[in-house]
């Protein structure tokens, strides 16, 4: 079931984030595997890190602001996160 799929890796990647405060960098399709047994598999943690709990409440701000879909919004938390992109001014 692919819709099963997704929320498992949408609670496996919260989890790691707001309970862990880990963060994989580079969660593209070619590192999640669907494993034989129906298992979720995260393979190459190559750009990892451990958040602070400051990183954590900034990452956690900025989901809420995507959720808004409010592009201000969303472009507001991210410079707030030190994003800088080639159209800033």
């Amino acid at each position: 079931d692919p819709l099963h799929f997704v929320e498992t890796l949408l609670k496996v990647h919260g989890y790691q984030i707001f309970v862990n405060g880990a963060f994989n960098g580079d969660p593209h399709p070619g590192n999640i595997l669907l494993c034989p047994d129906g298992k979720l598999g995260l393979i190459d943690y190559g750009q990892f890190k451990y958040l602070t709990e400051e990183e954590i409440y900034q990452v956690s701000k900025l989901y809420m602001a995507l959720e808004t879909r409010d592009a201000e919004k969303i472009a507001t938390q991210a410079k707030n996160m030190g994003v800088k992109t080639d159209k800033m001014d």
